[in-house]
């Protein structure tokens, strides 16, 4: 397909209009949920069925009343069950919306920053190494370009592009730099029909899999029970048994074992954190992910713009200032060149240095360019002038002047001068050149030596002043910060010893020293180093998987080089400025390149699983002492303990002040440790929970026994609701309650408002005619007070015992 595109300027606005009514916009199917579907999906769920079958069973067996209040709950769980998914659903496109993926594109004569999905058909678009290709595209222009097509074909060999050649929408740019034209958009694109056509899956996080492990077994135990359960009434009650009343029970009493809120407290918890780890400029690429990056115990960064400003500025030049900065500049990749601007530091302090010293570029032809790469260590640019060629190089030092010719100064002087740099902290780069007879292609500039050195570059990072607060931070949180940089060990230690990371007697490992370990040295040293200098893409991809087998790493990378690794960390970070595959790669996206940021993160994350946590803990310690209780007892009195809309009442109750729980404050001490969630032992230990709320539970039908059965059926309610409050209380943290930090206003005042409804609802004409509630006397309610505080003073102490042996 042919567009009227002019090479130069690249569409103008009056064609990109048209061509955008045409066309459409540059996206694919859209993976957000529409607020029909998240409707549809609270309202067809077991636990609604669960509801449903209920309330048709009384309506159908003439119990009006009953059936009609039955649907009035399903309605009020759908509806908040709603409300809280659709605002999660619309904090992920809030999330999205902040990370939104940009390329280079001309246009109106100039180059600007788009969003993909503003590119239209004949769009000129500019290609750097680690880009993720927007839309099909026809090459137009190369300079040594290599792109991974795995998305497509499943091969990971890059394969070389020339002008002419396709490029398809998802591919990688491995190397090289390029000018495209677009050719198809969106859903016509060769990504797009294939996802028109597919689902792309997601991955799954530890919670969601032990949530679903938990609901399975949950249910498959309730079916067994419950099953038992009434057929063992049946049998031991005869005829005196009233089916209808127990097979409501026998319903009512499975939904008390259903943390039916966890939907909506994870979504609540969820949806909150990622608002506010928004604030803080940390955006997660999946809600789940807020949960994972709680659960890390060491972070490795890079030096530059994690530790250090990233404002590189030239601070000392070897050799003739303005020979030197003009090699540097030639070396500058093509678009800092076009744009007068670089993306990367070290260009754009060169720009400013030569633009400071009026420096004269020559205007050479550029032929070829490679840009720096952590094997090669240097750039290399050739320039064409008539019939001569220059070959021009810069990079680290060691590497550049072991391809120069002897000069006139010593190796033994510019180490000096490198070293006397380096001990400041401030990075150096080298710059020769060299005249050759012919037009060389990548590989002959690649092995060409014989340079001649034009001088040296030091650069200036400044240290963050954040960097050593953000590092008590860290460990405050047990968080062990690790430096993984390709830069040298003089330069990594001065860093590492100015935050304090490391003392001056402490030792750095190279990535060369690293390489000549045993496995289990590398495994030993993986663990005691906090500096590791010098080290490449593959060693660190090692190092990640050495740091793994004893601890949860989170890694934060920039760089296509950088991808593996963040494959296999636990958490992947990046910078919203880092290449496409590095951001793809990526958990979580940080808007402000800073230790600050990721620690606010981790901080945020923890608060979210410790909620999350006392969530399940209360709901299911609870739910399994009420199961227990009411099931065992009413094998021994002739009616039942508490009726099924009774039941339903203190579900729905008991659940108001924790919806709220993601407001909830956590102790410091609470997040010194990475939190994770273990089921079976959450679920071990709500057990243990559960039996001794039994005993109280057995003091309450000792007292209670003989009240008539609606006094006792009262009484029991408002007992369930009142210490399953207190226990929220008592194991929200674990200091003492007096001496914890105090609980959110919400969940204070959800907390009265239940305890208060609790308190008068039975004593209402409303509460004896839907309910079927019975009055209690003033010493009822201070004998289950009494009882109540009890429970609350016994799980004190037994969460004291716990402490004092942990």
């Amino acid at each position: 397909m042919e567009y009227e595109t002019n090479v130069q300027t690249g569409l103008t606005s009056v064609q990109v209009e048209a061509y955008q009514k045409k066309y459409g916009a540059n996206v694919f199917v859209t993976e957000h949920r529409t607020w029909l579907t998240i409707l549809q999906q609270q309202i067809f769920n077991p636990f609604s069925y669960l509801l449903v079958g209920a309330a048709v069973l009384s309506l159908a067996l003439g119990n009006i009343l009953n059936g009609c209040i039955i649907f009035v709950f399903v309605l009020m769980y759908v509806v908040l069950g709603f409300h809280q998914e659709y605002q999660a659903e619309k904090t992920v496109r809030m999330l999205t919306a902040l990370i939104v993926p940009t390329v280079l594109v001309r246009r109106n004569g100039i180059l600007v920053d788009l969003a993909t999905s503003q590119l239209v058909p004949g769009d000129l678009i500019i290609l750097e190494p680690g880009d993720i290709i927007p839309a099909d595209i026809e090459f137009i222009e190369t300079r040594d370009v290599t792109v991974n097509e795995a998305t497509l074909t499943g091969e990971s060999i890059p394969v070389v592009k020339q002008v002419a050649d396709r490029g398809y929408s998802g591919t990688i740019v491995t190397t090289g730099t390029a000018l495209g034209i677009v050719t198809a958009i969106g859903k016509n694109s060769m990504l797009g029909s294939i996802a028109h056509a597919t689902t792309q899956g997601h991955r799954e996080s530890i919670f969601s899999h032990e949530i679903t492990t938990l609901g399975r077994f949950v249910l498959i135990t309730l079916i067994i029970i419950l099953a038992a359960f009434f057929g063992f009434s049946v049998w031991f009650r005869g005829a005196h048994i009233d089916i209808t009343e127990l097979a409501l029970f026998v319903i009512a009493l499975a939904v008390t074992i259903i943390p039916e809120a966890l939907p909506v407290v994870v979504s609540f918890c969820l949806a909150r954190g990622a608002r506010e780890m928004a604030k803080k400029n940390v955006v997660v690429r999946r809600l789940s992910a807020i949960q994972d990056l709680g659960s890390i115990d060491i972070l490795c960064v890079d030096k530059t713009g994690t530790l250090t400003e990233n404002k590189l500025s030239c601070a000392d030049i070897w050799g003739d200032k303005k020979d030197v900065l003009i090699s540097a500049s030639l070396t500058n990749s093509l678009l800092a060149q076009e744009k007068k601007e670089a993306a990367f530091s070290f260009d754009a302090a060169i720009l400013k240095a030569t633009q400071a010293e009026a420096c004269t570029i020559p205007p050479y032809e550029q032929v070829h360019y490679v840009p720096f790469d952590p094997e090669s260590k240097r750039v290399l640019a050739l320039y064409r002038d008539n019939n001569r060629y220059l070959l021009v190089s810069r990079g680290a030092p060691d590497i550049i002047v072991e391809r120069c010719q002897p000069g006139t100064v010593s190796a033994q002087t510019l180490q000096t001068w490198v070293q006397e740099q380096e001990s400041r902290g401030r990075r150096v780069l080298a710059c020769a050149h060299k005249e050759v007879a012919q037009e060389l292609n990548v590989h002959d500039m690649a092995a060409t030596h014989d340079f001649s050195l034009v001088g040296l570059i030091s650069f200036d990072d400044p240290v963050k002043t954040s960097a050593k607060t953000a590092l008590t931070r860290a460990k405050r949180l047990g968080i062990t910060i690790k430096i993984i940089t390709g830069d040298s060990p003089v330069v990594a230690r001065a860093v590492a010893e100015q935050i304090d990371l490391i003392k001056p007697t402490d030792k750095i490992l190279t990535g060369s020293s690293f390489d000549q370990l045993s496995p289990a040295e590398q495994s030993e040293a993986a663990e005691n180093y906090r500096v590791f200098a010098r080290f490449n893409p593959l060693q660190k991809n090692e190092l990640i998987k050495k740091m793994q087998e004893c601890h949860n790493i989170g890694f934060l990378g920039e760089g296509i080089n950088d991808a593996p690794a963040m494959k296999i960390a636990h958490v992947a970070l990046a910078v919203n400025n880092a290449v496409d595959i590095a951001k793809e790669s990526a958990d979580v996206i940080l808007l402000r390149k800073s230790l600050s940021v990721i620690i606010d993160g981790v901080e945020e994350g923890r608060t979210i699983v410790a909620n999350t946590t006392k969530y399940l803990y209360v709901s299911l310690a609870s739910t399994f002492s009420n199961f227990y209780t009411m099931a065992f007892v009413s094998f021994f009195i002739d009616f039942l303990p508490m009726l099924p809309l009774q039941i339903l009442l203190v579900n729905i109750l008991s659940d108001i002040p924790l919806i709220a729980i993601a407001t909830d404050h956590v102790a410091p001490e609470d997040l010194k440790k990475p939190q994770t969630y273990h089921m079976k032992k959450m679920i071990g230990g709500a057990v243990l929970w559960a039996i001794m709320s039994s005993f109280f539970d057995a003091l309450f039908f000792a007292l209670f026994l003989h009240k008539k059965p609606a006094i006792l059926q009262t009484s029991w309610f408002m007992m369930s609701i009142l210490t399953e409050i207190l226990f929220f209380y008592a194991i929200r943290t674990r200091q003492f309650f007096f001496t914890a930090q105090a609980p959110s206003r919400a969940i204070a005042t959800l907390s009265l408002m239940v305890v208060a409804t609790t308190l008068i609802v039975p004593l209402t004409k409303l509460g004896h005619r839907l309910f079927q509630f019975a009055r209690p006397s003033g010493h009822d309610i201070m004998l289950l007070i009494f009882i109540a505080m009890s429970y609350f003073c016994a799980v004190e102490i037994i969460k004291y015992c716990m402490r004092k042996v942990q």
